[in-house]
């Protein structure tokens, strides 16, 4: 509800400024347990490098990134341009994108893997046309070492890198003559100030699309989410340890004496002396569950049942791991083992694919125009656009290679595709090895064969009614044999 004034304005209205207004709102309106509390001040915070040591030590995690930055790169992009110059640049820059001889493939999988841990990648853009072969070099920024500024008026962008002071090379030759000599390149910087105190250098990065690439898929890390299950999963593992030495190894009775016999050290000295003997052993089996009383030095196993309720942990751990492939987007299948794939399963499934297709967009969106405003305005050709640039990738699984060719068998009897290259275009993407025939051998298809036909007397249902080259008999009655035998090779 708005109230006004009597003049007509809204009561309790802000005035316009340029400064923007940060309230500060505490994190929880009910005061906690003490335990709870306790316990929320120990967990293990958000930051870069918390994120980074507990997804690097954590399997599960880990393997699903690895499995589904696989199935999202596939066999590589797919790079299409009508210019043969610059299609060539681009193929020959995705072969070794940096002077260490990465591939396109490896940067975007060092992508996905910066983009799960901090939902940001920054990889520098260097051009020189003497120093590197493709004219332009590419390296990934360490997403900890960045600090984002924004005007928040007009929306500049900033990043704000703080690194140790190091010492660079600018030929090969020089790097490779002092490296041994010079350790300030292979580590951070070991020179100290004045006052010994280590410095750093502030470098500021303007966000341009000339100067860096910088991607950001996710609003906040999704590893930030699954912080505390795998640091929880961690812990498990430590109760294990302990509830292993006790209960499920079988504990150990040590005796001095013999109660059979009767018999037991004579003085005390000697008593003394036995039990010191089973203190030094006793030791030996800190894995074990033990106990030493009277009696002479004797060892023995006692049968236990309590291996049972172990099974919390292992239900704990199995429940880690599925919170853990929920957070790193995983597939259904792999996250639930069982279950009835096309009824439950199906739908999962298919919000996953989904969401593998918007990822590999949003990395078209951003190599196409890296490819546009960087590499190939590098090599003098600036009349290529980002949108002349088509990048495709192979299909995702839950098509098979056997739907697909039947799907592009039926487009060409339809009469879809106006020449062989087209056909073999869309057979690119099951198999990337078609490539385009000269002019010689390519032969026209389809609809475009049709018509070129029809010119010469062969008919004109045909043309009205491309359905009927699914029909042997239909072509043959209404374009002759010879349309019929074009098309069938």
């Amino acid at each position: 509800m708005i109230t006004e004034n009597e003049n007509g304005k809204p009561k309790g209205a802000f005035k316009a400024t340029r400064t923007p207004i940060i309230l500060k709102m505490p994190e929880e309106w009910y005061e906690l347990d003490s335990v709870l509390r306790q316990m929320k001040n120990a967990m293990i915070k958000n930051t870069p490098a918390n994120r980074e040591f507990a997804f690097y030590n954590d399997s599960i995690a880990q393997s699903m990134v690895e499995i589904t930055s696989a199935v999202i790169i596939g066999n590589g992009p797919h790079v299409f341009c009508e210019n043969t110059k610059a299609l060539e640049i681009i193929e020959n820059f995705n072969a070794e994108i940096n002077v260490n001889g990465r591939t396109i493939e490896e940067y975007m999988r060092s992508v996905w893997f910066d983009e799960i841990v901090h939902a940001d990648s920054y990889w520098r853009i260097a051009i020189d046309r003497k120093l590197y072969k493709n004219r332009v070099d590419i390296q990934r920024i360490d997403p900890k070492t960045i600090t984002k500024v924004k005007d928040p008026k007009y929306g500049w962008r900033a990043l704000i890198q703080s690194v140790p002071n190091y010492k660079s090379y600018r030929t090969e030759a020089q790097f490779y003559k002092n490296v041994y000599r010079d350790k300030l390149y292979l580590s951070p910087l070991e020179a100290y100030g004045n006052r010994g105190v280590r410095y750093k250098l502030d470098i500021t990065i303007p966000d341009k699309p000339n100067v860096i690439i910088r991607t950001s898929y996710f609003i906040k890390p999704p590893v930030g989410a699954i912080l505390h299950f795998i640091t929880g999963k961690r812990y498990t593992f430590y109760f294990m340890r302990k509830f292993a030495q006790k209960r499920w190894a079988p504990p150990l009775i040590a005796k001095i004496g013999d109660p059979m016999s009767n018999f037991y050290p004579d003085d005390p000295e000697q008593m003394k002396e036995a039990m010191d003997m089973v203190q030094k052993i006793l030791p030996k089996f800190s894995n074990w569950g033990g106990a030493a009383l009277p009696g002479i030095v004797d060892l023995k196993t006692l049968d236990t049942q309590s291996t049972k309720s172990a099974q919390i942990y292992r239900d704990a751990i199995e429940l880690y791991n599925k919170e853990i492939m929920w957070g790193l987007y995983a597939s259904m299948s792999q996250r639930e083992a069982s279950g009835s794939e096309l009824a439950t399963q199906r739908g999962i499934l298919d919000a996953f694919y989904t969401f593998l297709e918007s990822v590999r967009r949003r990395f078209s969106n951003t190599l196409t125009r890296f490819y546009s405003n960087c590499l190939l305005p590098a090599w003098d050709i600036d009349d290529v656009k980002q949108k002349d640039i088509k990048i495709a990738f192979d299909p995702l699984k839950r098509t098979g290679y056997l739907e697909i060719a039947q799907a592009i068998e039926r487009l060409n009897n339809a009469g879809l595709f106006k020449d062989d290259n087209e056909a073999r275009k869309a057979g690119s993407i099951v198999f990337d090895h078609l490539k385009a025939l000269s002019e010689s051998d390519n032969k026209p298809r389809g609809q475009a064969l049709m018509k070129e036909m029809n010119k010469s007397g062969f008919g004109e249902s045909s043309q009205r009614n491309p359905q009927a080259t699914r029909s042997t008999t239909t072509l043959e009655s209404k374009i002759g044999s010879k349309l019929l035998k074009m098309l069938r090779e």
